[in-house]
């Protein structure tokens, strides 16, 4: 854990990456409780914004950095506020040379996914004067508004070796959240050299149109902060709602963190406090020789493909108290928000005031080390593409109930892990089914209704129990 480094050597580090020395860097990684930082978060004196360490080589336009970073697992699509990833930050600083960089040290896969990407709306304040930052955009709408030529010599080297000539056409046509195509970004920023290079015409054409669609899109921003203000005010008045009037009932909610771990995990809770430890020190070589006989202690069952079974986690009485506390919501007229339309019966919970402190501590002091463990030991092969250092939660809970859940899919998971809980209850039914990775192609993971019997494409079939934990990747396919 970043916190069990020493100062002066998590000071290094971060200094010889602003002060691009590529050398230094590579040499503070072969350290490993440095190794570490290269996916973690930028302390607020180096970069705000919660930008990565390639993020930062990317701004600063040192490519060697960028490729040191990569070199030593850097996961160029990581994203920052904004949801920039690594070539965001590329296209928008102007230096091609790192475009370069993490487009041919990728994958074709990872590629497509870094040019695809797109931005949130935000804005934020540089020197008391706000900035907009406009969403929907790709690295190529962030190159064209800056006009980032290099960034486009770097695309076309390398299409030449890739496959995705169709995607990068279909990008270049994408609009974002103005309505604006990568030519018409390079347009209104009056990049015309740029527009005419991605066919949009020869340079000095329409200005007078370009202007109406100047004060047009401002007009369209305007009027999207104002829904954005007034929807943020909403949810805001809802929360304090919920803080007044909902106060979750049971001694599970009471308890402190170490009593909520002993009365959640009654035969597990001093391995869970082992994994912790070690999860905190996993920079350490020491750890390496502890994790599988850790692992054992909670008898996981691993069926293949990343997918771990943890049988009897928590107690069932305890959940009950969580189940209740459900219940009592539901109950008390306060908004409810729904995960999706396909999830009628559900109820998100991470903004939940009543529910964020259980929320928070099974995230951080359960679910995460004890998933580092067990992949760790169980499929270190899959662990090594796992960072293991969340920076979003969505959490929902699904109640299930024959003939009233009419849109059922197989379908795959925004997450990089997803982590099931059986709460409890008598119950029938509800095994989840397994296919294979989802592979980025419509047809890997095909929308069912009503998943047929018996089904070919099925690896592996789930039949929860009370007090069982599930844990798979986000892009394994599945469904219920």
């Amino acid at each position: 854990m970043v916190d069990t480094i020493t100062n002066s050597l998590r000071d290094e580090f971060w200094i010889a990456v602003t002060n691009s020395d590529a050398a230094r860097v590579k040499e503070l990684l072969g350290h490993p409780q440095v190794a570490v930082l290269v996916d973690s978060i930028c302390p607020e004196s180096v970069s705000m914004g919660n930008m990565f360490p390639i993020h930062l080589a990317c701004t600063l336009g040192d490519e060697r950095v960028c490729q040191v970073l990569l070199e030593h697992g850097a996961c160029p699509s990581r994203l920052s506020v904004g949801g920039y990833n690594a070539l965001h930050h590329a296209a928008a600083s102007g230096y091609g040379e790192c475009a370069s960089v993490l487009l041919d040290g990728s994958n074709t896969e990872t590629q497509v996914q870094l040019l695809s990407a797109l931005t949130t709306d935000h804005s934020f304040y540089l020197a008391g004067t706000a900035i907009y930052m406009p969403g929907g955009q790709t690295a190529a709408h962030v190159a064209a508004t800056n006009g980032n030529t290099d960034f486009f010599d770097a695309v076309e080297s390398a299409l030449a070796e890739g496959s995705w000539k169709d995607t990068w056409d279909a990008l270049l046509a994408t609009p974002d959240f103005d309505h604006c195509t990568v030519t018409e970004c390079a347009l209104l920023h009056r990049h015309e050299r740029l527009a005419a290079r991605l066919g949009g015409g020869c340079p000095g054409e329409g200005a007078v149109a370009l202007e109406d669609r100047q004060r047009a899109i401002h007009r369209e921003r305007q009027a999207r902060f104002a829904q954005g203000r007034a929807r943020r005010r909403e949810e805001e008045r809802e929360r304090r709602a919920i803080r007044e009037r909902f106060r979750p009932k049971g001694p599970v909610f009471q308890e402190c963190e170490e009593g909520l771990l002993r009365a959640l995990c009654p035969t597990l809770w001093e391995p869970i406090l082992e994994a912790r430890r070690l999860f905190e020190d996993r920079a350490s070589p020491a750890v390496t020789g502890r994790v599988r006989d850790l692992a054992l202690s909670f008898s996981p069952a691993a069926p293949g493909n990343g997918i771990l079974l943890v049988p009897q986690i928590f107690a069932v009485d305890r959940l009950e108290e969580i189940v209740l506390a459900l219940e009592d919501y539901e109950r008390s007229g306060l908004p409810i928000t729904r995960p999706n339309d396909k999830v009628p019966l559900g109820m998100v919970l991470e903004d939940n005031p009543g529910f964020e402190g259980l929320l928070g501590f099974l995230e951080h002091r359960v679910f995460v080390p004890l998933a580092w463990v067990l992949y760790t030991s169980l499929a270190p092969g899959i662990a090594q593409s796992l960072a293991f250092n969340p920076t979003h939660r969505k959490t929902f809970v699904k109640q299930y109930f024959p003939g009233r859940d009419t849109k059922p899919t197989t379908h795959f998971d925004p997450s990089v892990l997803t982590f099931s809980l059986c709460l409890g209850r008598s119950f029938e039914g509800s095994a989840v089914y397994f296919h294979d990775m989802h592979n980025n192609r419509e047809d890997s993971c095909p929308y069912r209704p009503a998943h047929p019997k018996p089904c070919t494409d099925c690896r592996y079939v789930h039949h929860h129990q009370p007090g069982q934990l599930l844990i798979h990747r986000g892009k394994h396919v599945h469904g219920v």
